[in-house]
């Protein structure tokens, strides 16, 4: 967001006043100010605003895992160092199958403390540990996964598909210009002729952040950069010309740690656009393997969704086995 000095008397000086949000972003970061004017000059300038945002509080490690087996017992120790205006209070755990602690140590850090309690549970399980806090930050988060395995063993023992909501490569529908934003308001940053390729970076409400793709006979003189720099183009200005890669099927086996065999009894995704398939219609020795397909979806909107595959079996220990399982529309 900015502010300035709309018209500057020849000699004189003017000034921009920028604000810069940094309650998403950490580490080093930059960003851009273009500024039009009537300056024969200079008629078009970019300014950059460089900072380094550290975070109000440290956390180390940042999530937490827990691989044990059925019966055993695990901690971990993550480390907490909270700016002085921020006050960490009582940790909350959210699952039952943990218990936590925390406790100050030297120089103003504070030790947390994930223990697992006994449990009987198999599968995979995320949970979060929640810490309440005092100051400009209301809440602090550790994220927890706790595969526990039992005498069946699944691999991978997470199924993910991740495929992008916009296309690959587009073309400019008519001779036109990149944004610096995504915003009809934003000055244009540079032109583009009509036919011009685009590759997409991502995408906001109705737009497509892009980079012209350097013309093929730039490219057979050995060029691998781009033709131009990263800008904003409206999606209705635009044409599909390669849409996103689409994720492979991905195969799961299940096997038993023992010799001893087990049957499947049913097998299902919580998922709609998951298909799942016995890959073999006769099941090995202590061996089970399934393919799971992600299915077209039209008009995809940026999303993350989360479910399940559900394996149900006769073995008298695990009589369920439950895959978590992530679709990833970005």
């Amino acid at each position: 967001m900015t502010n300035f000095d709309k018209v500057i008397p020849p000699g004189s000086e003017g000034k921009i006043f920028a604000k810069v949000d940094p309650s998403h972003s950490e580490g080093a970061v930059q960003k851009f100010i273009d500024i039009k004017s009537n300056d024969p000059a200079n008629p078009f300038m970019k300014l950059s605003i460089k900072a380094t945002i550290k975070s109000l509080v440290n956390i180390n490690p940042e999530f937490v895992r827990f691989d044990v087996r059925k019966g055993s017992l695990e901690s971990a120790d993550v480390i907490l160092t909270p700016q002085p205006s921020v006050k960490l209070l009582k940790p909350v755990a959210d699952s039952p199958l943990i218990t936590v602690e925390l406790v100050p140590e030297k120089g103003g850090k504070q030790k947390l403390t994930i223990n697992m309690k006994q449990s009987d549970v198999i599968g995979t399980f995320s949970t979060e540990v929640k810490i309440p806090a005092e100051g400009p930050v209301k809440q602090v988060v550790v994220p927890v996964v706790i595969m526990v395995h039992g005498p069946l063993q699944v691999n991978p023992q997470i199924v993910s598909f991740q495929i992008n909501s916009f296309p690959e490569v587009v073309s400019a529908k008519s001779a036109g210009g990149l944004r610096g934003e995504a915003k009809e308001s934003a000055a244009v940053s540079q032109k583009i002729a009509a036919g011009a390729m685009l590759q997409v970076l991502g995408q906001a409400e109705g737009w497509y952040q892009v980079y012209p793709i350097p013309a093929v006979s730039t490219q057979q003189k050995g060029s691998n950069d781009p033709a131009g720099e990263v800008g904003w183009i409206p999606v209705s200005s635009t044409k599909t010309v390669k849409p996103p890669d689409f994720p492979e099927p991905q195969n799961v086996q299940i096997q038993s740690a023992g010799e001893k065999p087990f049957q499947v009894l049913d097998l299902r995704s919580t998922l709609p656009m998951v298909k799942i398939e016995r890959k073999n219609k006769t099941q090995a020795k202590g061996i089970f393997e399934f393919t799971a397909t992600l299915q077209k979806v039209q008009n995809a909107k940026k999303q993350h969704l989360q479910g399940e595959i559900i394996v149900k079996t006769d073995n008298a220990d695990q009589p369920q086995i439950r895959i978590p399982l992530y679709v990833i529309f970005t």
